[in-house]
């Protein structure tokens, strides 16, 4: 069993690879680390940090950028006689700290569409199972923008510009690599 590059105990799986990618695409990129530090960029996907959220959030802690999954828009099991697919959404979620649209919310917004660009370098490439040579996602989007300005359940209180990039990842499967992996 090859194991997850962030938790030890379970095998690699496609959505622990997407997830991981997806920041990838984000941290490739020098503007986007240039106009969002790293201790700014909340990971939900390092198994050494229980609670990555910080509890209080002070000035220099803005932006802030958090990704999260939210599901799955459609997902179809044998959708062909040997194959499997599942769309899994995942959101971008920025807190700005600040009133003005062009400190923070315009740059950092513009920072992920641009990096998005670059899925098909990452997310294309990912392999499962491993060591098979299957790529699997075939197609990744940024889907809606959703942003507002005080939204206590979008930025955790803090007062200023919010916003949600919800994208999609389209991945197919060998539903008998599906049947394999549950090993009855």
């Amino acid at each position: 069993m090859t194991t997850s590059a962030n938790n030890d105990t379970f095998a690699v799986n496609p959505f622990t690879l997407v997830f991981d990618a997806l920041w990838s695409i984000l941290e490739n990129s020098p503007q986007f680390n240039a106009d969002v530090k790293v201790s700014n960029r909340i990971h939900l996907n390092i198994t050494n940090k229980t609670d990555p959220l910080k509890q209080q959030i002070q000035d220099s802690d803005l932006p802030e950028v958090i990704l999260t999954t939210a599901g799955a828009s459609s997902v179809g099991l044998f959708t062909t006689s040997s194959t499997s697919k599942i769309v899994k959404r995942y959101q971008f979620l920025i807190s700005t700290g600040d009133p003005r649209v062009n400190q923070y919310l315009n740059q950092v917004q513009w920072d992920i569409y641009c990096c998005f660009t670059g899925w098909q370098s990452i997310l294309g490439g990912l392999i499962w199972p491993v060591g098979s040579g299957r790529n699997f996602v075939k197609r990744a989007d940024l889907v809606d923008n959703e942003e507002g300005l005080s939204n206590t359940e979008r930025n955790r209180g803090v007062v200023g510009w919010s916003s949600i990039w919800t994208g999609e990842v389209e991945m197919h499967f060998a539903s008998s690599d599906l049947i394999n992996y549950r090993g009855y």
